[in-house]
């Protein structure tokens, strides 16, 4: 190599590093934990690489190189297993593409991956790294892609096949190419367009699939409301004939009293009272939305209600939380942490929710059996019912942000313990 192009070729590399990290941008929602150590991953990478490059200059090994770095920082950056899988294969793909597409174009021919290359274009080295930055920028737009949701493994895989499979196509174009830079050039661009397009309709899957979790949530909320209100129509059916056989009641207490008969008073008494409880409305806050979520999920969890105790204090009718917002955060916690404490014997759950100087905290605190699952790293529900419960802790994280709210995790060996804590909007205590 020639030393103008050697420095050329180091500077660009920088953008180069730039425009992988750019991909790798687009499979993440947020913004990371840990920006100083993705800097020093993508530094290390740039040295690697670019010492790779200029020492054996064989493309085989640079492409290991690349599919290392790109996975570890996919590792850095906590996408998880299968979304840094998918975000490895599309950039290999377009970044082999690219620099195909450009060294060919700038007259350079080698069939070969495992021979040293010997490339000295300057304005090719320049115009690879320029374009594969460009078409990070194009992937960028496409935004349901980085959602954090657990997508069912068929949608996955129709995302990581279809790139794999077109890096392979052109392996084969270039093997057998011969010295046709015309084929290889128009074929790596059809490659590049094709990938983009199934990208996309990738990305409006994404959507669709997270529409449809959504829907999900508002039926399962629109459940719950229907079930609050069958039970605040039975308390008022029961408080109205309490009422009306009020003076009947204080007459057959008074005979039992005079006659000395405690036992028959008590149990009698004890039946009254009875009455008066309304039936599985632990949760009496005042707010709707929220007593519809914690008394189904009492109502439906085998756990009954003697498992659990709530406290609440200062809960407005309204808060400027949406509602299915609401049942994803209460709703999973509040299930996770009833279905937790059946495996235990005589396990309770603890639920403190109030309203406070313009604070919403949510306390839940619940004996488990010391096991914990875990996806992609990450802890998940041990729920059976996945379809809505599958949400998990991370999605109540993504639901937070929405909020600048706050959500914290402790456990024991036999305590586990969450907290939500969301600051006041302007209008979140209206109501």
């Amino acid at each position: 190599m020639n030393n103008n192009y050697e420095v050329i070729a180091a500077i660009s590399g920088i953008l180069g590093t730039y425009a992988r990290y750019n991909f790798m941008q687009t499979f993440r929602e947020g913004r990371g934990n840990k920006p100083r150590l993705e800097l020093a991953v993508m530094g290390l990478f740039y040295l690697v690489s670019q010492g790779t490059y200029f020492y054996f200059d064989i493309p085989i090994v640079n492409l290991l190189v690349q599919i290392f770095f790109l996975v570890l920082i996919g590792h850095v950056m906590e996408l998880g297993f299968k979304k840094t899988l998918l975000a490895a294969s599309v950039v290999i793909l377009i970044v082999v593409a690219v620099e195909s597409a450009v060294v060919f174009m700038t007259g350079y021919i080698s069939g070969s991956l495992t021979i040293r290359a010997g490339y000295q274009s300057i304005f090719g080295i320049v115009t690879v790294h320029l374009t594969t930055l460009l078409v990070s920028f194009i992937f960028k737009n496409f935004s349901n892609v980085r959602r954090n949701i657990d997508i069912p493994f068929n949608y996955w895989m129709a995302g990581f096949v279809f790139p794999i499979s077109s890096l392979t196509l052109l392996i084969v174009i270039f093997s057998f190419s011969g010295d046709s830079s015309a084929m290889v050039v128009v074929s790596t661009i059809m490659v590049i367009i094709m990938n983009i397009i199934v990208f996309y309709m990738y990305d409006r899957l994404m959507w669709q699939y997270n529409r449809k979790l959504e829907e999900t949530i508002i039926e399962n909320m629109n459940i719950r409301y229907k079930k609050q209100l069958e039970m605040m129509r039975t308390s008022l059916h029961s408080s109205s004939s309490l009422r009306h056989d009020l003076r009947r009641h204080l007459s057959t207490m008074e005979v039992l009293l005079r006659e000395g008969n405690m036992v028959d008073l008590k149990e009698y008494m004890d039946q009254i009272k009875g009455k008066m409880d309304d039936e599985r409305m632990v949760s009496k806050t005042g707010n709707l939305v929220i007593d519809s979520i914690i008394n189904y999920e009492v109502y439906t969890s085998e756990a009954g209600e003697d498992r659990i105790q709530i406290r609440s204090r200062g809960i407005p009718k309204s808060l400027g939380i949406q509602d299915q917002d609401l049942t994803v955060i209460i709703g999973n916690l509040v299930s996770n942490a009833l279905n937790a404490a059946t495996q235990v014997q005589d396990g309770k759950v603890y639920v403190q929710i109030r309203f406070d100087k313009g604070v919403f905290y949510v306390g839940i605190e619940n004996d488990y059996n010391g096991y914990l699952k875990h996806r992609n790293g990450k802890l998940v529900t041990t729920h059976k019912d996945e379809n809505f419960h599958g949400y998990g802790l991370e999605n109540i994280r993504r639901v937070l942000e929405k909020y600048s709210g706050d959500f914290f995790m402790e456990h024991s060996e036999s305590r586990f313990r969450t907290e939500v804590v969301i600051y006041e909007s302007s209008d979140m205590s209206k109501g």
